[in-house]
């Protein structure tokens, strides 16, 4: 996983500072309503969905269990 400064990751720059935090923090899952923006940070160790799209994963796994 990159570490640091790893620009330019996303078509919109100010969305890179969002990518590096969800690096830095090694999470695993990173939420936005523009999902667009993050294609090619997609395989960096993260899931990127939309708020609802993560939800109604969570409510199937619920209702799975």
């Amino acid at each position: 996983i990159p570490r640091g400064r790893i620009r330019p990751l996303t078509r919109d720059p100010d969305d890179d500072l969002v990518v590096e935090a969800a690096l830095a923090g090694q999470a695993a899952l990173l939420l936005t309503f523009n999902t667009r923006d993050f294609v090619t940070a997609r395989g960096l160790g993260f899931e990127i969905a939309t708020p609802g799209a993560a939800l109604a994963r969570y409510r199937n796994e619920l209702e799975e269990s």
